[in-house]
Formats: C-alpha cells, sequence, structure tokens
C-alpha cells in the first residue's frame, strides 16, 4: 500500500536557477496532503519542497499512481478505462499533428516522455506516417497496453533511455507530463543531446496559474505527483535556457470560452500552454537571462486574494448573473 505520510522526502533546490531562496505559496494539494509549495525567489519557478525521493516517486508512477489518481477522480483504473483513454489521447494526437503540422518534423523517430498507452502517438502517425513511434513510460501496465497495441514501448525513466538503439530521434513529445519530472531541466538538456540536429522538442503542460484562478484556491492546482508547477513566463525559460530556440507558443490562459470550445471540439486540451522548440546547435545549456519582474508579478497573482478575486469576477457560478448584467468577458 503507498502510504505518502510515511514515505521518505527530500529537500532540494530551484531546477531552473539553483538557487535555495523561496516563498512558501501553499501548504498542501488539492486532496489535504500536506505539500509546501515554493516559489523561487530568484527564477519564479514553483516547485514542491521537500518532495518524495526518485525511488519513492519511481514506486508511486510504476504501481501506485493511475490508481489514486484514479481514486482521487472517483473513477476506476481497469482495462476498460485504458482503452477509453487510448482512444481519447489518439484523438488528442491527432490535434497535435494538425495544430503543430509546420512544426514538427515528419520523418525519423518521434520519442513521447510519459506516453502512457501510446494513444498521442498512434494519433500523430495518422498526420505524420513516415515518423517511427517510440514511447517511454514508467507505469508497467501502461508499457504493457501500448506494446500490445504495437506501439514501441520502454518501460523506464527517460534517464535511462537507450540512446544506442533510438539514433535518429526528430521529435521529442512531453505532453502533460513535464510537471511530473523531477528534473525538468535535466530532460530538456537531455532532449538536446538525444535529437539530431534541428530537432523539435514539443511540449503541453499544464498551467500552474491557470488552474488556480480557476478552481479559486493556490492548492486546486497543487498535486503531491506535480514536483514542478509551470506558467508560460517558467517554462519559456527552462525550454532556451537548454539550448532550444522557441517557434511557436500558445497558453489557454486568457482565450474566451468561445475560443475554448472551439479548441475542445478540435480535440486539444484546456488550460495549457504549448511549445515547440528547435534544437540550437554548439553548447546546450545556457545562462539563464534574469527578468527582476517575473517573481514579484508572479507573487502578486498567486496571492490568496488575487486569486479569490479573479475566481469571483470570471469563474464562480455563485457571480455569474453579475458577469451577464456588465457584459464581462474574460
Amino acid at each position: 500500500m503507498f502510504d505518502y505520510h510515511t514515505i521518505k522526502k527530500e529537500k532540494v533546490a530551484c531546477n531552473l536557477c539553483g538557487k535555495e531562496n523561496y516563498h512558501i505559496l501553499a501548504g498542501h494539494s488539492s486532496d489535504g496532503l500536506p505539500a509546501d509549495t515554493c516559489l523561487c525567489k530568484h527564477c519564479g519557478l514553483i516547485y514542491l519542497n521537500p518532495r518524495m525521493t526518485k525511488e519513492g516517486y519511481d514506486e508511486y508512477y510504476k504501481y501506485f499512481y493511475r490508481e489514486h489518481r484514479a481514486q482521487i477522480k472517483g473513477k476506476g483504473s481497469n482495462v476498460a478505462t485504458y482503452e477509453r483513454g487510448f482512444d481519447s489521447a489518439v484523438r488528442f494526437g491527432e490535434a497535435v499533428g494538425r495544430s503543430l503540422q509546420e512544426y514538427m518534423l515528419s520523418e525519423g523517430a518521434t520519442v513521447d516522455v510519459g506516453s502512457h498507452t501510446g494513444g498521442i502517438l498512434f494519433g500523430l502517425k495518422k498526420i505524420f506516417p513516415a515518423i517511427d513511434m517510440v514511447g517511454i513510460e514508467p507505469s508497467v501496465e501502461a508499457a504493457s497496453f501500448a506494446n500490445k497495441r504495437g506501439i514501441k514501448t520502454y518501460n523506464c525513466l527517460f534517464e535511462d533511455f537507450p540512446r544506442d538503439k533510438e539514433t535518429n530521434v526528430s521529435n521529442i513529445l512531453c505532453m502533460q507530463t513535464l510537471n511530473h519530472l523531477l528534473d525538468p531541466k535535466g530532460f530538456m538538456i537531455w532532449a538536446h543531446e538525444t535529437l539530431i540536429p534541428g530537432g523539435r522538442l514539443i511540449l503541453s503542460v499544464k498551467n500552474f496559474r491557470d488552474q488556480c484562478r480557476r478552481g479559486g484556491s493556490l492548492a486546486s492546482g497543487i498535486q503531491i505527483d506535480h514536483a514542478y508547477m509551470f506558467t508560460p513566463e517558467t517554462v519559456r525559460r527552462m525550454v532556451e535556457s537548454a539550448g532550444f530556440t522557441v517557434l511557436y507558443e500558445d497558453a489557454d490562459e486568457y482565450k474566451t470560452d468561445e475560443e475554448l470550445m472551439k479548441q475542445k471540439k478540435s480535440g486539444l486540451s484546456w488550460h495549457h500552454i504549448r511549445i515547440v522548440g528547435k534544437k540550437n546547435e554548439g553548447n546546450n545549456v545556457l545562462p539563464l537571462v534574469p527578468h527582476p519582474e517575473i517573481v514579484p508579478l508572479l507573487r502578486r497573482q498567486l496571492s490568496r486574494w488575487n486569486i479569490v478575486f479573479y475566481y469571483l469576477l470570471f469563474y464562480s457560478r455563485r457571480t455569474a448573473w453579475f458577469r451577464k448584467l456588465f457584459a464581462i468577458k474574460k
């Protein structure tokens, strides 16, 4: 049985700038578990500190994660659920392929880190028939499901990916998985080293600020499996500092309901940040460009009263009459 309260925890430094000074934003997750959520005073990255160790997370993802999340959402975690999730991911993969068709490379291996059942890769294959589908998935059951579907999937962490066997990697995807990585900048550096010249890094990651605003509290955006939480400002800085030029960036945060509904109908997810980076030549680790305005901006935006005000103004059902009366739109 998984017991979060007794599992070993560790203190960590900021993954983006390496500093150890931070503000504590909140002390518990959306399901009430203790989770100190910190905002780095130097670069604005948000992360859990302390958090479970690598060994603890490895065990959690291999055997407990899907069941734990299913319990929180009140859903099952059986094979039928995998089937439904696969079909949904295929549709999402097709939508990603269509929306990013001019930015992705159409041949070579496309590696999905955190590929789960492989549905996203399967959907991308419909848009880019010449790509080779390769998944990296820490869940034993999900990796097995994907392999049975004919999607080559390694049951491992990205650090253990056999680069000697997969040498022609054109695209690396991390779709709704970056939050879960214990070393997201290390992942991006790894991606830079793994990709062919001019290869593409494609990310879709939850926007923490948007989550909190829509939920009406900081805790609504915090999960124990999200070791790191991102805003558009911080994820772009991390991509660029790892040696990529950003070719495409999109965030759902300030889109209208009509725009979001159109996006949902196309198969894309809501409330995310999407970025495509092109691999630069030469040394991939670049100095972090200072942006001193980011931290005070995020502190204001993520203050309790700012979150509650934003929620009441734009999202709460209790104030829907007010929005209608004054024709208030986000």
